[in-house]
């Protein structure tokens, strides 16, 4: 019993050891191959024989368990060949690097430890980057066989990484390896070298081109080219401008050389170097009209992947005169391939490009452009889970919440367009909304929902940004996570609160009302609605009148008129709101300080003096001053003091000399329902006289001279 109990607190056994089932074969390999004294041809026809053996997951293991790469190594024909550069081998040397290629290649397939040894050897990683970077010509048949090779093994982001910790592809200069392989010998591994149109043959540069695109979704390469000097990657850009130019004289590797400047443009520091190269935009243009007869495979690949470079472009290009102008004319094209029998994976970039084009059109309509974006945003998603010849979602269709959230862990979306990822969080929002009371939406709000969203590369970049060094299109990013909030939170007090602890959620909503008319105002119309919804909870409400400065918000709601779009929303919400916090327990407790309460009041007598030249806002005031001297915690504050009885004195002697021209009728009944109040605690003969006076004038609205006359009723009684 005491074993059995030890045995269930230790676990399952391990699992037994992975058999060698080919280990024998592959010694016998490896001795055939060992003789130092062959010629060059007969090990470079043994390495491909031994590489065609290892044609399962087993024999690859087998491989591996023996130590399979050491017949590159411990041979010393083959390791004097590996130990050179390609400049200096004989043309019996390259067919000898050629199959360790072929073994490296079919030794790494689907097998990731023999992938990361492989980067180890010498001279094998090193001399793919030495043929691709050299600006002599490629030697096709081994460069293909190297290229292949790097292509398999880095498209796992693992063993690209430890690639990327090696060589730095942004150093534009030749330099030492870090395994000391050449010894004084120096390698290059430049990007932008990489990216050269040289005078090889388009096959091998299309697999060059091929290596970039793998490289470029790698994120180590992401972290090393964020940490370069500017000037590091404008190389970079150079070379993919250049590229565009010069892309019609290569038509068949062009289609590559595009997919891998998608691919690049992907990261934001490029396309931010991009944009800061000369005439841009025209060889974008220039490129996609060389292409616009093109039909082949390639010049297909070429087109959408342009139209991909010019959607995330657009959306962060400035707004220049020369610019518009290419613009108009890449519109014209894309225009073009919409209505025209092109492949649908073509026509939906084409249809991404018009969106972003749009997008620019509207820069000064903050709604239409948000929904610009949303919609563009689908058109995305759907490129990649709805393959049909539609392009264009549906109205009532909403995006898969999984997919969506499996999308903002992948590679593709790490650093998309602010812009993009406007649209992404609102419809993050509809799609998790959609999946409220399953599985998913609690997984969402309570195992990292948020968490997922503040790790991701870019976003946390963008929302801890101040509100005042903000850019345009990062407000935006702000208007998505708004709209997100709004859709999930409703029903539930701990997403709310998860929601909030986002960076800058409620703190960007509050700067805005400090100056209500400098952003837009679909902006300040999600802000506000996120603030309401979450001062619907009142516990929640507390955290928010800590980070409100009361008295300032409130002389800023009703002194001074909104004059952007949707300002009769605004106004509305912000009343909804001001109303939420001065029924909230927390501020009661902090207009019990003398500072506090001294702002506060002598913000109320100062904006009741002047209310009627505002008689709406001067209605929702007089509301929420009498919620607010009702409050049971804040009865001992001296809300009757002199000023305070002169001021709504005044303003019921102006309302008095309005005649029948009150122009708010529910605003003069608010005004003596605050008088009633202030009387009932301090009786003021002035004040009583004049809301007598109120009784006496037929002209005024009838029910403003009834709230009056009971009024007076009450506190004559009352006495």
């Amino acid at each position: 019993m005491a074993e059995e109990t030890e045995q269930q607190q230790q676990g399952p056994p391990p699992p037994p050891p992975r058999e060698d089932k080919f280990g024998d074969v592959i010694k016998a390999t490896m001795d055939s191959l060992s003789p130092p004294d062959q010629e060059l041809q007969f090990y470079a026809d043994g390495l491909v024989a031994f590489a065609n053996s290892l044609s399962d997951d087993e024999m690859r293991f087998s491989f591996k368990k023996n130590n399979g790469f050491n017949v590159l190594i411990r041979n010393p024909k083959i390791s004097a060949v590996m130990a050179k550069t390609v400049d200096n081998m004989y043309p019996d040397e390259l067919k000898v690097l050629k199959s360790a290629y072929t073994l490296c290649k079919h030794a790494s397939r689907d097998f990731k430890d023999n992938a990361v040894r492989s980067l180890q050897v010498r001279g094998v990683i090193d001399n793919v980057f030495e043929m691709v970077c050299t600006e002599k010509r490629m030697l096709e048949d081994v460069s293909l066989e190297g290229i292949q090779y790097a292509i398999g093994v880095l498209s796992d982001p693992n063993v690209c990484k430890l690639m990327c910790n090696k060589y730095d592809l942004t150093e534009t200069a030749l330099f030492d390896s870090d395994y000391g392989i050449f010894g004084s010998n120096k390698i290059r591994a430049n990007m932008h070298l990489m990216l050269r149109t040289g005078s090889e043959s388009d096959l091998a540069r299309a697999e060059a081109y091929k290596l970039v695109a793998t490289i470029a979704l790698c994120p180590r390469f992401y972290v090393r080219v964020i940490d370069q000097d500017s000037k590091k990657i404008d190389y970079i850009a150079k070379a993919i401008r250049e590229g565009l130019v010069n892309g019609s004289e290569h038509p068949k590797s062009f289609g590559e050389f595009c997919n891998a400047a998608y691919r690049l443009c992907q990261h934001y520091c490029i396309r931010e170097a991009l944009m800061r190269q000369p005439g841009l935009v025209e060889a974008c243009r220039t490129a996609i009209e060389n292409l616009l007869d093109e039909v082949s495979p390639e010049g297909t690949l070429a087109m959408g992947r342009m139209f991909g470079c010019m959607s995330m472009l657009l959306m962060d290009l400035p707004q220049t005169d020369e610019i518009l102008s290419e613009c108009n004319a890449i519109g014209e094209m894309v225009n073009k391939v919409l209505n025209s029998g092109r492949a649908a994976e073509t026509r939906r970039w084409a249809r991404a490009a018009a969106t972003a084009l749009e997008m620019r059109r509207l820069h000064d309509n903050p709604g239409q452009l948000f929904n610009a974006a949303c919609r563009h945003f689908l058109e995305q998603y759907e490129s990649q889970f709805n393959k049909t010849d539609e392009f264009g979602p549906t109205p009532e269709r909403i995006a898969d919440a999984e997919q969506l959230l499996n999308l903002f862990n992948g590679q593709e979306w790490f650093d998309a367009p602010q812009l993009f990822f406007a649209g992404a969080f609102h419809c993050l929002g509809e799609a998790v909304a959609d999946k409220r009371g399953t599985e998913l939406y609690t997984k969402f709000k309570e195992k990292g929902g948020f968490d997922m969203l503040i790790r991701h590369r870019s976003i946390p970049r963008i929302v801890r940004t101040p509100l005042k060094k903000m850019t345009h299109h990062e407000l935006y990013v702000m208007m998505g996570l708004w709209s997100m909030g709004l859709k999930i939170m409703p029903d539930c007090r701990d997403t709310v609160i998860r929601y909030i602890q986002m960076p800058n959620i409620i703190d960007i909503s509050v700067e805005m009302i400090r100056e209500p008319n400098k952003y837009p105002g679909a902006m300040r119309v999600l802000s506000m609605e996120v603030m309401c919804m979450v001062c619907e909870k009142t516990d929640v409400c507390r955290m928010i009148c800590n980070r409100i400065n009361f008295p300032e918000f409130m002389m800023k709601l009703f002194s001074e008129p909104i004059t952007v779009e949707y300002s009769d929303r605004i106004e509305e919400l912000q009343y909804r709101l001001f109303r939420q916090l001065v029924q909230c327990p927390k501020l009661a407790y902090r207009l019990n300080e003398e500072r506090h309460f001294k702002d506060v009041i002598d913000g109320l007598e100062e904006l009741i003096q002047d209310g009627w030249n505002r008689p709406v806002m001067f209605r929702r005031l007089l509301d929420c001053a009498y919620v607010l001297m009702g409050n049971v915690s804040l009865r001992s504050r001296p809300w009757d003091r002199p000023s305070m009885m002169e001021a709504v004195g005044l303003a019921i002697g102006m309302m008095a000399t309005m005649g029948d021209g009150v122009p708010d009728e529910e605003a003069s009944v608010y005004l003596i329902r605050l008088a009633d109040l202030l009387l009932k605690r301090k009786r003021d003969e002035e004040l009583l006289n004049g809301v007598k006076m109120i009784t006496e004038f037929d002209y005024l609205p009838e029910a403003c001279r009834e709230r009056a006359k009971k009024c007076v009723e009450e506190i004559t009684f009352r006495d």
